[in-house]
């Protein structure tokens, strides 16, 4: 093997393929390698245990055990900054998006969290900028109910010169339904026969803009 293979979603590198005894490759299925892992060590194991689909092997076990000697592995916070991992290394809508330097170490994330908020009141990471990275500056911790209002999706509701952070609450100001909020502000979509389409006349002095 000439060049190194970087292991996706992993922190190993293959560095050699281990031959058989008369120097040809064996099946996939039986294949060896040698991997060297993020933490230097290095390690022998099997080609298919690199490229399984169901499961991939993550490291040489450092990993494991730098997560479980904190004694955190099954707490709520711990659980907190697995989620925003695997939200950006498995979900494609995080495909831009990338967590600091100083959070790969989950002990440092847990004194940064405890001293920003974090709580069981307050228990969900939110950035306060849906555009950029996982940083101590860009991330606060917000009650689950208002983690819906920091997406890319999410507008503000102009409704007679007022300002509100969702249709909810200009419903609720109003004595009407967040829908209805939302037809004064945005209309009523709708297709004609030949695909194009339409929105119905928005309400006078009502209207939406997008937070980000």
């Amino acid at each position: 093997m000439d060049d190194e293979i970087q292991i996706k979603n992993s922190e190993l590198t293959i560095i050699e393929e281990i031959l058989s005894s008369n120097g040809e490759r064996v099946p996939i299925k039986y294949r060896v390698v040698k991997c060297r892992c993020s933490c230097g060590k290095i390690i022998t194991t099997k080609y298919r245990n690199l490229i399984r689909t169901d499961h991939i092997k993550k490291s040489c076990g450092c990993k494991n055990k730098r997560n479980t000697k904190h004694g955190d592995k099954n707490t709520p916070l711990y659980e907190v900054w697995c989620s925003m991992w695997r939200r950006v290394r498995y979900n494609d809508k995080y495909i831009n998006i990338s967590v600091c330097q100083e959070w790969k170490d989950y002990l440092t994330f847990k004194a940064w969290a405890l001293d920003n908020g974090y709580c069981e009141e307050t228990p969900s990471l939110e950035r306060k900028d849906s555009r950029l990275n996982y940083t101590p500056d860009n991330c606060k911790f917000i009650k689950w109910k208002d983690q819906n209002k920091n997406r890319n999706t999410c507008k503000w509701w102009i409704v007679y010169g007022v300002k509100y952070d969702t249709s909810t609450e200009a419903a609720t100001q109003h004595n009407v339904t967040p829908k209805e909020i939302r037809t004064w502000c945005d209309g009523v979509k709708y297709t004609l026969k030949d695909g194009t389409v339409r929105y119905t006349k928005t309400k006078e002095g009502c209207y939406s803009i997008k937070k980000y």
